[in-house]
C-alpha cells in the first residue's frame, strides 16, 4: 500500500503508459497516492534529470503546486536546450494537480 503517500513522481520512459488500467499512475492512485506523475513517451536521461532538478526546485524549493512546477520545469528545460525537451513535454499528472509538496506531510 502506498496508503497516505502525498506525490508519487516516476520519471522514466513510458511510466506514465495510459490505459487506464495498467500504468503506473492509475495503479498509485488506486493504492492511496493523492498525486502521480510521469512520462509517456521516451525520455533523454539527462534531460529528464534537468526536469526532475527543475522540478524539485520549484515544487519543495518554491512552494508551488504541482502542475505549475511542471510547467516551470518544462519552460526551463525549452530554455535550456533550445528548444528541445527530450520527451520531457509527454509528462502527465494524475489526482490532485494542485497538490502542494511543502511543508512535509501525509497525503489524504
Amino acid at each position: 500500500m502506498m496508503n497516505r503517500c502525498l506525490f508519487a513522481f516516476f520519471n522514466g520512459c513510458h511510466t506514465a503508459d495510459s490505459d487506464g488500467v495498467n500504468d503506473l499512475l492509475t495503479a498509485s492512485l488506486d493504492k492511496g497516492v493523492q498525486s502521480a506523475m510521469g512520462f509517456e513517451d521516451e525520455v533523454t536521461a539527462l534531460l529528464a534529470e534537468d526536469f526532475a532538478a527543475y522540478f524539485w526546485h520549484y515544487a519543495l524549493d518554491k512552494g508551488w503546486m504541482v502542475v505549475l512546477a511542471t510547467n516551470a520545469a518544462l519552460a526551463d528545460l525549452e530554455d535550456k536546450y533550445f528548444g528541445v525537451t527530450g520527451g520531457c513535454e509527454s509528462w502527465v499528472l494524475h489526482g490532485d494537480i494542485a497538490t502542494v509538496l511543502r511543508p512535509a506531510r501525509y497525503g489524504h
